[in-house]
């Protein structure tokens, strides 16, 4: 396939110990490259493979399918409506497929770092604190919890299984204006924002307790006509070939996820 001339691009869904050998032997041969997650297993090798694509003048472009979410998409538009975002947490459980050659926060968590780095680009890691836990004993976590501050100020909670009876995929994000909450387990209804709830005679006074009570007015649902989001991506992919554009997901945002899982990884 490599070696075809007849060939253009390839997408690369293989094992992820595989990912590094296969996306630089393709680019070195002259072929656009769509890497599925994660990029690569070991830091060094993402910097390779970005400095090999930007030698190649080749498409390369890392398969993070949540930032071609139109769902997603919609949050980022209207994330200024919440004014300054002081945390964000994620949630994402299911049940399998359980891997012997990664653990799941490399597998599971690069979802929820990647839609971070796409909503709100905060920098590199201050701080971190976690712990994982194994199910099934074979060296790879089936759970993972984490906190990291960024360098922006932005603290975000990350929960990640794949040793969970119900599939939960949700990320609530707080805001000084306003919340948003995304859950895309719901049949309709995925995305939703809030005003802020609290009368401001209310956080003045150190009296009583405040209850959030989201009322209609104050609650907005974007209607969004959402497309899948893998062909979203492939149609990015594709664009970007035609039109030497550079990928939203390209070679830097697949060097800034390897390093914040590193760095999780090492901490926890």
């Amino acid at each position: 396939i490599f070696d075809a001339p007849d060939i253009d691009a390839v997408i690369i869904a293989t094992p992820p110990p595989t990912h590094f050998s296969l996306a630089r032997d393709a680019m070195l041969c002259g072929k656009h490259v769509l890497l599925e997650k994660p990029m690569v297993t070991r830091l060094e090798d993402g910097y390779v493979l970005r400095d090999i694509a930007e030698k190649s003048g080749k498409i390369f472009m890392v398969g993070h399918q949540y930032c071609y979410n139109d769902h997603i998409r919609m949050l980022k538009k209207n994330i200024p409506m919440l004014g300054e975002v002081r945390y964000v947490f994620c949630e994402q459980m299911l049940f399998g497929p359980l891997r012997a050659d990664i653990g799941c926060l490399r597998d599971r968590a690069t979802h929820e770092l990647s839609i971070i780095d796409y909503l709100f680009r905060p920098g590199t890691i201050r701080r971190v604190n976690g712990i994982t836990a194994e199910v099934v004993k074979n060296g790879c976590e089936d759970f993972a919890s984490f906190h990291i501050e960024f360098e922006n100020g932005l603290v975000a909670g990350i929960a990640c299984s794949w040793f969970a009876p119900v599939k939960t995929r949700r990320m609530s994000i707080a805001g000084t204006k306003g919340l948003a909450f995304f859950d895309d387990c719901t049949a309709d209804q995925k995305l939703k924002f809030f005003n802020f709830p609290y009368p401001e005679e209310a956080l003045s006074s150190i009296h009583g307790s405040l209850e959030l009570v989201a009322r209609e007015n104050q609650m907005y649902v974007p209607h969004i006509a959402a497309g899948e989001p893998l062909k979203n991506e492939l149609l990015h992919f594709i664009e970007c070939i035609k039109t030497s554009a550079r990928p939203l997901t390209d070679s830097a945002h697949g060097i800034r996820i390897t390093e914040y899982l590193e760095r999780i990884g090492k901490s926890i």
